[in-house]
């Protein structure tokens, strides 16, 4: 098994690496070069199946770049985690690891240590469903990395249907030992469908996510998806609406579903901005999650 993961984790880089030489040595098709950086907070609260919340905060400053039909993405993110060792962070949000305090990220016990024995911002408390105390405990950092490679085929007319696909790594860069990260290098691919009938562009995702597994914690390999639509309210302004699915990233958890709405105005050829929220219907999922992003285009 660890054998026909490893060949896969190859294979991935590979196909990314060479997707990235061939946009660097092909000429760019119809449409100009650009720039995009942008910063964002989020802010997600939920019990994740225990009596006390797990919050997470995340923060990502992300540069794209488009040429052509290629896009090119790399996003550094602060993390934020202040829980018990069930949840730790993906590269699109908080991931449920266990259902036990204790039994994923780090220890739920020793009021004010760290799992490594650090001391840090920590808060007792005792739960109903457990007669010993469980430890709070605060941890925050640089997350893990992630650069992604995408290419468009771009329909023939302007309301076609458009087909997107990408490949991503996560670089382990966050601090296991404080449970901000996984610890090892992911390797997704995902293609996006889009067509637009009028102001309504209804859109599906569909990716598959090779997760590298730790010392401590046997990952999945896991299945996401999306579907949803956007809708232009004006030229500058539009709403989006989504349903989101992804597989269980361990044995001792759940599957995640969620559902999240979001509002996109265009300030004007530079700025933009969106803002969003999200609820959960599953223990792997936050109650509910809000955010807010600001992008400058150039």
């Amino acid at each position: 098994m660890k054998q026909r993961k490893s060949v896969a984790r190859f294979a991935a880089a590979a196909l990314i690496l060479g997707s990235a030489l061939a946009a660097a040595a092909g000429p760019a098709l119809a449409g100009e070069n650009s720039t995009r950086l942008s910063v964002a907070y989020y802010l997600a609260t939920g019990d994740y199946g225990l009596d006390t919340d797990t919050d997470t905060e995340y923060v990502p400053v992300s540069l794209d770049y488009y040429q052509g039909p290629w896009s090119f993405n790399l996003t550094v993110p602060y993390v934020r985690i202040s829980g018990f060792g069930t949840v730790t962070m993906g590269p699109s949000g908080p991931i449920q690891v266990s259902h036990t305090p204790g039994g994923g990220m780090f220890g739920a016990s020793g009021a004010g240590s760290s799992p490594m024995g650090r001391r840090t911002t920590a808060t007792t408390t005792t739960t109903t469903s457990s007669t010993s105390t469980l430890t709070k405990v605060t941890e925050s950092g640089l997350g893990d990395v992630t650069a992604a490679v995408g290419y468009s085929f771009l329909p023939a007319a302007a309301d076609g249907l458009l087909i997107e696909v990408n490949g991503r790594v996560k670089f382990p860069t966050a601090d296991e030992n404080k449970g901000l990260g996984t610890g090892e290098f992911d390797y997704s691919a995902q293609v996006d469908l889009s067509k637009p009938f009028g102001a309504l562009t209804p859109f599906v995702t569909a990716g598959y996510t090779i997760t590298g597994d730790s010392d401590r914690i046997d990952y999945n390999n896991v299945f996401y998806s999306s579907i949803g639509a956007t809708y232009s309210l004006t030229d500058a302004v539009s709403v989006k609406a989504s349903y989101d699915y992804r597989q269980k990233a361990t044995d001792d958890a759940d599957n995640a579903e969620e559902a999240s709405v979001s509002l996109s105005w265009l300030m004007n050829d530079t700025w933009s901005a969106t803002v969003s929220g999200s609820t959960g219907f599953t223990n792997a999922s936050p109650d509910w999650s809000g955010g807010l992003e600001v992008a400058m285009s150039f």
